[in-house]
């Protein structure tokens, strides 16, 4: 039986059984050794990185992680701090698949910084309309986390990856707004704001090493986008199969989201940047 018609017999498996054949395929297949491609998801939190992930654990060939990883083993607080690249470099060399996938979410303002330390390394940025991050962020967690995730940028606090690196001009920004009593939903948006304003702050659109991917086109067009990601990363894509728990309803869910108009004016106008940047899937709207 050839390869391909393997991977199409594997590709119809339950997720459970498909990840178990994964398990027992990449050491048969590969040897141990540090990725040929290690690929980071980067952006802010509820913006469709996790489906992303979801889709690149469909390839037969990769092997991705989450948020909450063995690569975080010096983060005794939470566990989702990035170990030192040095160590990096050790548990990935320890893996089998070529592909390595990982999330760290919390990362994103050390892009320039890990593209100069990891090798292999390439970055997908993946954004979303603020209006339905905002939503997502409510629904998920509740009314008082936008205002937890901005409070430390308007502090200061040097000790939270929150308001590492950002720009006196985003900290000066959140702080004409902010207060413990101010709507849960502006201050949702200002962090979305605030993140998504380290992609261009950091100048990643001049990196050819950076793929901005926005959420809306994959959900659109998932085989188009992938295709196109795939291209970029220099791999074979592996088939419309992976993208088949893509669906188009996690789109408009924060049309009814009411915001400051001036914080909504920012925004609007940050996504609008976003959306002029060259990314997969640029022909389908």
């Amino acid at each position: 039986m050839t390869a391909s018609r393997v991977i199409k017999k594997l590709s119809a498996l339950p997720g459970r059984l498909w990840r178990f054949g994964k398990r027992l395929y990449l050491p048969i297949r590969y040897s141990r050794g540090y990725p040929e491609t290690l690929l980071f998801i980067l952006g802010c939190q509820r913006s469709g990185t996790g489906l992303v992930a979801r889709v690149f654990r469909n390839d037969l060939n990769s092997q991705v992680f989450g948020e909450f990883t063995p690569m975080s083993s010096q983060d005794a607080v939470a566990g989702i701090r990035l170990d030192p690249p040095d160590q990096l470099r050790l548990f990935l060399s320890q893996l089998y698949a070529p592909l390595v996938v990982v999330k760290p979410l919390v990362e994103s303002q050390n892009a320039l910084s890990l593209l100069g330390s990891m090798e292999n390394l390439k970055i997908i940025w993946v954004y979303r309309d603020f209006r339905d991050v905002v939503a997502s962020n409510l629904k998920k967690f509740g009314e008082a986390k936008g205002l937890d995730d901005i409070r430390p940028i308007e502090t200061g606090d040097s000790g939270n990856w929150r308001s590492e690196n950002v720009s006196t001009r985003t900290q000066e920004f959140i702080r004409q707004f902010y207060s413990e009593g101010m709507s849960p939903a502006d201050a949702s948006a200002l962090f979305w704001y605030a993140r998504n304003s380290l992609y261009f702050e950091q100048r990643l659109n001049e990196r050819p090493d950076v793929l901005l991917v926005a959420y809306h086109k994959l959900v659109k067009s998932p085989q188009v986008v992938m295709r196109d990601i795939y291209s970029y990363l220099g791999k074979k894509y592996p088939g419309d199969y992976m993208s088949r728990e893509v669906h188009r309803t996690s789109l408009g869910k924060g049309e009814a989201i009411m915001l400051t108009p001036e914080i909504e004016s920012h925004c609007s106008e940050l996504l609008e940047r976003l959306n002029k940047v060259n990314q997969p899937g640029m022909t389908n709207g």
